[in-house]
Order: structure tokens, then C-alpha cells, then sequence
């Protein structure tokens, strides 16, 4: 009996450091700490206030737990950002980049440490462009399924609905493909779709709708925020 109760105490033990150790996937190393520093400016050259850094990891787990954000900073009236962070190791330490200001509509990034000249102390940005982000929207009221294909050259524009309205990587990774095209039908049901655009370079956009044996072709001009079009079929 007092066999099998130390069998069950031991057993009962083993299963505890397992739960420890899959709890604990990061760990800091001797309290590691790492400089992190860059400069936010617009295609011109002018600095830009008010960006957010965050340093995260993104060790599988970690982040699930809301505990991913290690450090955090804002940049100043010079565009300048500048940290301490907690390191993580083992992992890849990754930044966080999102504009904090109402009255512009800027890129955010989630980008990771092997994209920058890495130090040991040291993940350095160095002067990082942010564009401004143009946003289009074309209503269509119907009263049919209507069938549509939207299509853009500029290889930085994204189509979606209304509530989509951010570029979330860099220009030149977007896509390999000439064309953005988005392809779907709009519910009679709804009456009224927005289709919304963004980009952050001047575009043309496509777009061609179907409703019965009937088809229509648009021609859009994308270069103003916040420009609408409507169209009544």
C-alpha cells in the first residue's frame, strides 16, 4: 500500500513540473535588457510624434496570456523613440509600431528583430518612413445579388468592407502579383455595401459589377483620404 501511495506521490510530483515548465515558455536571462531606438519620419523627411513602440515576443503562449508586451515608448516632437527593454531569450524579440494620433491615418507594422542591425545591447531602427494611409470608399445600393470584381495595380492597395481600413506590412512585401483583386457577390438582402480601399500611393482601381445579364465597368481615382463614390444600380 505504501508502495503504490510513494508511486502516486512521485507521479503527482512529475506532473507538477511539467505544468511549471510549459507555464514558463520565456524567460529573461540574468534580467537581460537590450537598447531599442529609431526615428520616425514621413516620405519628405518630416518627424513624426506620437508613434508607439512596443518590444513583444512571440514565443507561442506568451502573448495568449497578455503578457507579451515588454517595454513600450512613444516617439517625441523629433520623431525620436528610445527604450529599455527586457530581452527574451529563447525567441525573437518583436516591435510593435502604430500611430497614436486621431488626426492621421499612418501605417503599423508588427516587424521582428532580424529585419534590423541587431546588437547584442543594441536593436537599432535607424530612420523608419511611415506613409500616409488613402482611404476610398464606393457605396452601392441595389436591390439584387450583384457579382463584383474590384482591381487595383498598385501592389500596396488593400480592398475589403467598410470596417477594414489599415495596411499592416511594408509596400515592397505586399504582394508578388501585379494586380490586388478581391472577388465576391453583394446580398440583396443588404441593399446597401461599402466597399472600402486603402492604399498609401496614388492608385486606379477597377471596378466591375453584375447584376443579371447586366454588367457595369468603373474607373476610380484613389489620391484623396477619405474620398467616397456612390453608385445606384
Amino acid at each position: 500500500m505504501n508502495s503504490i501511495k510513494s508511486g502516486y506521490t512521485c507521479a503527482l510530483i512529475v506532473a507538477m513540473l511539467l505544468m511549471l515548465q510549459a507555464c514558463t515558455p520565456v524567460s529573461i536571462e540574468n534580467n537581460k535588457r537590450i537598447l531599442v531606438q529609431g526615428k520616425f519620419v514621413t516620405p519628405e523627411g518630416a518627424a513624426i510624434q506620437g508613434i508607439r513602440v512596443s518590444t513583444t515576443t512571440d514565443i507561442k503562449g506568451f502573448l495568449s496570456r497578455g503578457q507579451g508586451t515588454l517595454s513600450e515608448a512613444l516617439s517625441d516632437e523629433n520623431g525620436d523613440v528610445s527604450m529599455v527593454s527586457l530581452d527574451v531569450d529563447p525567441g525573437i524579440l518583436c516591435l510593435d509600431i502604430k500611430n497614436t494620433s486621431n488626426d492621421r491615418k499612418l501605417q503599423s507594422f508588427i516587424v521582428c528583430d532580424s529585419s534590423f542591425s541587431r546588437k547584442e545591447t543594441l536593436l537599432d531602427l535607424g530612420e523608419f518612413v511611415l506613409k500616409e494611409i488613402i482611404g476610398t470608399s464606393i457605396i452601392i445600393r441595389h436591390n439584387s445579388h450583384v457579382y463584383y470584381t474590384l482591381r487595383s495595380e498598385a501592389p500596396s492597395v488593400r480592398i475589403g468592407t467598410e470596417d477594414w481600413n489599415e495596411l499592416s506590412s511594408y509596400d515592397d512585401l505586399d504582394l508578388a502579383s501585379k494586380y490586388t483583386t478581391r472577388e465576391s457577390f453583394l446580398n440583396s438582402e443588404n441593399q446597401v455595401d461599402t466597399l472600402r480601399v486603402t492604399t498609401t500611393n496614388n492608385s486606379t482601381v477597377y471596378l466591375k459589377l453584375q447584376s443579371g445579364l447586366e454588367e457595369y465597368t468603373y474607373e476610380f481615382e484613389v489620391n484623396e483620404i477619405d474620398a467616397s463614390y456612390e453608385i445606384d444600380l
